[in-house]
């Protein structure tokens, strides 16, 4: 009975020891962790860890590339493109800036547009905050691609809606094991969930 007892502990050491070695030998070092670390920053309002795991500016900067290529009038415009990195960096900082906001549950900040109305940077990740509860996340998977960034695939669905959307998100990996996102698929199909 007594070498029952002390085969029965040593199981249960080795089981529990083998999980605890999993979760912070492997776990913690993926991409999915990371996701956690994220929705837990944005929960816990901590801009600190969500800019650590978050590359808005990148995001933002990647974004507005994007919409100059795709723009036909804006590629061939020689003064457009000769402003393109102010005005990139300007995107930048305003997005920043209005994710951190969006966080700590301010108002995120209006930028001014030629016609004199106000364009809020802030207003799809604050329409995705405010409408959270709508979103359910129905899948994720992730693979490590030859650079050694990882392609996180997040699987969305609306649920007043059911429209459904796989966002794809590219990372790279911190020093300490984790992740952090620097580009996304288009904003403006993340934006046609939420209608």
């Amino acid at each position: 009975m007594k070498k029952k007892l002390i085969a029965l502990i040593i199981a249960i050491i080795v089981v529990v020891g083998g999980g605890l070695g999993f979760y912070y030998g492997y776990y913690v070092k993926t991409p999915q962790y990371t996701l956690q670390l994220i929705y837990k920053a944005v929960q816990d309002k901590d801009t600190k860890t969500f800019n650590q795991h978050v590359d808005v500016k990148s995001i933002a900067g990647d974004w507005i590339e994007q919409e100059i290529k795709n723009d036909p009038k804006m590629k061939e415009n020689p003064i457009a493109l000769a402003f393109m990195p102010a005005i990139k960096s300007m995107v930048e900082n305003v997005a920043q800036e209005a994710v951190n906001d969006v966080i700590l549950g301010k108002e995120p900040p209006a930028t001014a547009k030629k016609d004199g109305t106000n364009l809020n940077i802030g207003k799809t990740f604050q329409a995705f905050e405010k409408d959270k509860t709508k979103l359910e996340v129905t899948g994720i998977s992730s693979e490590k691609m030859s650079n050694g960034d990882a392609d996180i695939k997040l699987n969305l669905k609306n649920k007043d809606n059911g429209k459904t959307l796989q966002v794809t998100l590219i990372a790279r990996e911190l020093k300490d094991g984790t992740w952090q996102i620097y580009k996304t698929s288009s904003i403006k199909e993340f934006a046609k969930l939420q209608n």
